[in-house]
Parts: C-alpha cells; structure tokens; sequence
C-alpha cells in the first residue's frame, strides 16, 4: 500500500509545476519552463520506481532487457539507492521545512546561494503568512510524506528477498 502512496503524493506537486510551466504562471527566479517540466517528470518518475519494490519486475530484470534479462535483482542494488534516495529526500524536506519557517529572504553572500541581483527574493513576508502558503501546502505538502513511505517500502523489500 505505502508504494502506491509514493506516486499520489508525488503527484500533486508534478501537476502544479506542469501546469504552471505551460501556462506561465510559475516562475520562480527566472527557472525556465523546461526545467520545470522535466523536475515534474523526473520526480513522477522516480516516484513510479517505488513500485518496482513490490511488483516482479523489481525482484527480476524483464525479458528484454539484453543480456542480464531473466536474472534476479541482487537485494542490494535495489534497497540500497532506495534507502538513500529517502534519506536524500528526508534532508530535503528537513531543509524546505526550515527554510518555509524562518528564512524570508536568500543571503546572495552565502556558500550556497549563486544567483544574480535580479533574481534576490524581496519578499520578506515568511511563507506561512503569504496569500499563496495555501497553494504551496496543498501541492507540495504530500511530498513530506514521499521519504518514510520509500523506507517503509526499501525495509519490506529488503525483509521479503532476505527470507
């Protein structure tokens, strides 16, 4: 069950970026339309490859996969990115978590900021208190959840081959 709530929770937040690609309506510092087109397609599908830890094809290559179809998936090759994946994700949603609550505007002088005067976000309002937090929370709120379904699903996995 928690491997199909990964691809709906990943889901809302892939729509909102396309829709918003297309339509113009979302621009977040000048991002280009392609690169959050392939964001929404990338996670969706990154999302789907949970699936593989409960279905056959996750436990043995397909057919048509040349020269190593048929063979079994080592245990390790699929929990092991899995287990990271989710812990790559957990620090996101760590980092988008702080970041929504106490960080109004981006420090241009820090490490990790590269960008330009133009793109320096001026908005000092924290995002709880801005007119689209709903919208944020609506669409990208269920991504929260995205990190512990994958190491729910990566553990069963793991506890099933192994036995």
């Amino acid at each position: 069950m928690a491997a199909y709530a990964v691809p709906v929770c990943v889901l809302p937040s892939a729509v909102w970026r396309a829709v918003g690609a297309f339509s113009g309506d979302l621009t977040v510092d000048g991002t280009p339309r392609w690169y959050m087109l392939m964001l929404s397609v990338v996670s969706v599908g990154l999302g789907l490859l949970t699936l593989g830890l409960v279905h056959r094809w996750g436990e043995r290559l397909p057919d048509w996969v040349p020269g190593v179809g048929r063979r079994s998936v080592p245990v390790r090759a699929a929990v092991v990115p899995a287990v990271t994946g989710a812990l790559v994700l957990l620090g996101l949603v760590v980092l988008a978590v702080y970041q929504a609550n106490t960080i109004t505007e981006i420090n241009p002088d820090s490490s990790l900021a590269v960008m330009t005067d133009s793109e320096r976000v001026t908005d000092r309002t924290p995002l709880p208190e801005r007119e689209e937090a709903g919208e944020v929370f609506w669409t990208y709120g269920p991504l929260a959840a995205w990190p512990f379904l994958l190491l729910v699903v990566a553990y069963a996995y793991n506890r099933r081959r192994r036995s």
